[in-house]
């Protein structure tokens, strides 16, 4: 690739891709609005959506699930340069989360693209050892589908609605 020319996936999509700002207050009034769980799918490397999903925990009183090693990984990492200051008992345990009141719960997890074995995968196949989704709980896809898995995202957005989810999905 030639110095100064960059790709991206969906570039050739028409429109205008919204700002992450945009996006945050979007993910934060579907948070506020919740009445259950709510699981947010999301590419574990955006540390912005990462941070923001924090605040967006404390700010409306739940607690955070960290739910994919990729995840985990990616917070740990921001935290080691600064730039995660959460509070020492926002994230638990997915134990934890799971004996706490459902509308006291947020949980990131990875595989918006239908990852094999993935945290979302997971979830949506009713196979998590600890975490399920249950009826009323919102998922929030925070992603795009990447060229190539709209069959097994279609596949993974199928059982979240037959789990009965409340689904938000980028349209």
């Amino acid at each position: 690739m030639s110095p100064g020319i960059s790709a991206s996936t969906n570039v050739d999509s028409p429109g205008r891709s919204a700002s992450e700002t945009e996006v945050c207050a979007a993910l934060a009034a579907q948070i506020e609005s919740a009445k259950a769980r709510v699981f947010v799918g999301m590419f574990a490397s955006n540390a912005h959506r990462l941070v923001a999903l924090g605040e967006m925990a404390q700010r409306t009183g739940r607690r955070l699930v960290l739910l994919g090693r990729s995840v985990g990984n990616h917070a740990r990492a921001l935290q080691g340069v600064g730039r995660v200051k959460w509070p020492s008992d926002l994230v638990v345990a997915p134990e934890v989360a799971a004996a706490m009141p459902r509308e006291r719960v947020l949980v990131i997890a990875g595989g918006t693209q239908a990852e094999r074995g993935s945290g979302l995968s997971r979830l949506a196949e009713g196979t998590h050892q600890t975490l399920r989704i249950d009826e009323g709980d919102r998922v929030i896809l925070s992603s795009r589908v990447i060229p190539g898995n709209d069959r097994a995202v279609s596949d993974l957005v199928a059982a979240l609605l037959r789990r009965g989810a409340d689904l938000v999905t980028w349209t």
